[in-house]
């Protein structure tokens, strides 16, 4: 099973980290699934965004810590942040 979900990061000063909640479409059967997280349309001439990794995962949402290691501070519709996750069924 595999479901994906798109979230906007919000405003980043430069150097500065968020937790970006991207809540899934449908939620999935317990939260030990693996999520993939991606950023989407995430352009900027002197900022730079990096997914630092996953911080926290329930059924409905998957929280995805991202940092602007760029010299710039972003605007809050210019970076989005995109999770695949896939449930892997036990047997």
């Amino acid at each position: 099973m595999t479901k994906g979900a798109v979230a906007v990061a919000g405003q980043l000063l430069a150097g500065g980290t968020r937790d970006v909640v991207v809540a899934l479409e449908q939620p999935m059967p317990d939260a030990t699934y693996v999520a993939a997280p991606v950023l989407m349309a995430s352009s900027s001439l002197l900022g730079k965004v990096v997914i630092d990794g996953v911080s926290a995962q329930t059924r409905t949402a998957v929280t995805v810590r991202v940092r602007n290691a760029g010299l710039a501070a972003l605007m809050a519709d210019g970076t989005r942040v995109g999770v695949v996750a896939t449930h892997m069924p036990t047997t």
